[in-house]
């Protein structure tokens, strides 16, 4: 068995941040089957600007606290990230999954976040998110921004939500190519 952690390449040049946390498996030839790491509570990551840090084949556990937050005007990226309640099995939902402050930018690729308040919190103007081939699944809300910001949504997948968007007019919610189940959501693509 291959269970030796190893960090991902950072999603630009910059230098990766000291709080990236990666779980790949070093054996090229393993296939991971399912998770290989499970964090209980919150987790807390901080990059400044011209910086980058990776979260990668990941569960996030979470119930009365914020699963992720991510600060400073760093970039931040998650690959293959679940964002999951631990009380999903009673039916109720656990706080914010990801709280986006300061400036900084989030790619999320192929993950997971259900059974939450919120899926994505922005708190800044200048905060932005990008989702792409996502799946968001009984969320009251996948976007939360009351202080403006950006999010993109493309090729995700949304099913079960209350609400795709509580925003400000400051912030702009893209929806590209998605399938959802949601009452008025409209699709551009």
């Amino acid at each position: 068995v291959c269970a030796t952690p190893v960090c991902a390449a950072p999603v630009s040049a910059a230098p990766v941040c000291a709080a990236a946390v990666c779980a790949t498996p070093v054996c090229a030839d393993e296939t991971p089957r399912a998770f290989l790491s499970v964090l209980l509570g919150a987790l807390v990551m901080q990059c400044g600007a011209g910086h980058a840090a990776v979260l990668k084949e990941l569960e996030l556990r979470h119930y009365l606290e914020t699963a992720l937050t991510l600060t400073g005007d760093g970039d931040f990226k998650m690959e293959r990230v679940a964002i999951r309640s631990t009380r999903a099995h009673t039916g109720a939902r656990a706080s914010s999954a990801v709280v986006v402050r300061g400036g900084a930018r989030l790619v999320l690729r192929h993950s997971v976040v259900e059974d939450c308040t919120a899926a994505l919190v922005l708190c800044a103007a200048d905060a932005h998110v990008e989702a792409r081939a996502c799946a968001f699944r009984r969320n009251r809300v996948i976007v939360n921004a009351g202080r403006g910001g950006l999010v993109t949504l493309s090729g995700c997948t949304l099913s079960g939500n209350d609400h795709v968007s509580r925003a400000s007019a400051n912030v702009v919610v893209r929806l590209d190519g998605e399938e959802a189940d949601e009452p008025g959501v409209q699709v551009q693509g």
